[in-house]
């Protein structure tokens, strides 16, 4: 058996640099309605609805102390939302539902696409959307879940070509 090897290219990196890929381009795809949806929705920044009728932000955005454990820090991607029990999760903007599922097998997630942004509304209950549905705002999407602690809290979060956002500075004060 014989073995081969090219010699390297005067152009290949050296071994020991890392090759860096590009990140995704993101507006290449959009066809011209997304790219509109994704337009509106960017300019509507700090006056979207909650995705939720009432409630208060339990848990911030980003990385900060446990609240009951101060030396252990958490990443949060979105906010918590607490709110009644029972309560309905609902869209925040007209969009196109992406994915309905379930990680943990006890909540659901529905993942709703808007152009370059995405928001996720995880920690429900139940789910009233169907992958590939059109959805309006402050549509219902799901039922907000309760937690061990009998809490109902609804996790919210808004990304824009694959990058977390606050989602407190979206929704109206």
């Amino acid at each position: 058996s014989t073995t081969t090897t090219a010699a390297p290219s005067a152009n290949a990196p050296a071994a020991s640099t890392p090759v860096r890929k590009a990140a995704p381009n993101y507006n290449l795809s959009l066809t011209p309605e997304a790219a509109a949806l994704s337009s509106s929705l960017g300019s509507n920044k700090g006056r979207l609805p909650w995705p939720v009728e009432k409630g208060f932000i339990s848990e911030s955005f980003g990385r900060h102390p446990h609240p009951q454990a101060p030396k252990v820090m958490v990443e949060q991607s979105g906010v918590d939302i607490q709110t009644s029990p029972g309560a309905t999760a609902r869209a925040v903007f007209d969009g196109v539902v992406s994915n309905v599922f379930s990680i943990d097998g006890s909540t659901w997630n529905v993942l709703v696409t808007h152009g370059r942004y995405f928001t996720l509304y995880a920690k429900l209950a139940s789910a009233s959307v169907k992958k590939g549905q059109n959805i309006k705002t402050k549509q219902a999407v799901g039922t907000v879940s309760t937690n061990e602690d009998g809490a109902a809290v609804i996790n919210f979060q808004i990304w824009r070509d694959g990058m977390k956002m606050d989602p407190a500075g979206w929704i109206a004060r």
